[in-house]
């Protein structure tokens, strides 16, 4: 099986981190700071620095609140702070995400949402951010291409919650249109 040597993007994203991360402490004004945080988290993140990243991601929350990336920071913080087993923090960040409206990674970060809310204990709400997340998918073709369409992944998760919210006729009828049985 073929492996993809990434050791020389590795660098330049370790070179783009370090530009990046000087802009700020600059004395000049930059009109695109919120950009610059962005990348620099995005970076980090593509190198494994989410702890460093996900600080990036919250200084665009917490001084560009109405940047274009403000809505991709929340959803990185999403993932960031579902992954530290944070759900309810977790949830907050996607549902910030999510009142973003139409973006690519809207399928995403309706699972992301609906898997804290699961792990918060309300099925029945994941139910329906999960059903949300499949229709999102499905009438998303940017995040077909972009692979953000979680739609069988989705519905793997969705048959769990509505077993869990005791919806298992529901369930039934949901999925045989949802797969044309």
């Amino acid at each position: 099986k073929p492996v993809l040597d990434t050791n020389s993007s590795k660098k330049w994203l370790v070179n783009a981190v370090q530009v990046l991360d000087r802009i700020p402490e600059q004395k000049a004004k930059f009109d695109r700071l919120d950009e610059v945080y962005y990348f620099l988290g995005f970076n980090q993140w593509e190198l494994g620095q989410k702890k460093a990243a996900a600080q990036n991601f919250e200084n665009i929350l917490e001084k560009f609140p109405r940047s274009k990336f403000a809505s991709e920071a929340s959803r990185y913080l999403g993932d960031f702070a579902f992954a530290e087993r944070d759900f309810k923090r977790s949830r907050d960040y996607y549902e910030r995400a999510a009142k973003s409206g139409s973006t690519p990674a809207r399928p995403r970060i309706l699972y992301g949402l609906a898997w804290s809310q699961y792990k918060l204990r309300d099925s029945k709400k994941a139910m329906f951010t999960m059903r949300a997340a499949i229709e999102a998918s499905k009438d998303n073709p940017e995040a077909a291409k972009q692979g953000l369409a979680l739609q069988r992944d989705a519905a793997d998760s969705l048959a769990l919650f509505y077993a869990d919210a005791g919806s298992v006729k529901d369930a039934s009828s949901y999925f045989s249109e949802l797969f044309g049985y």
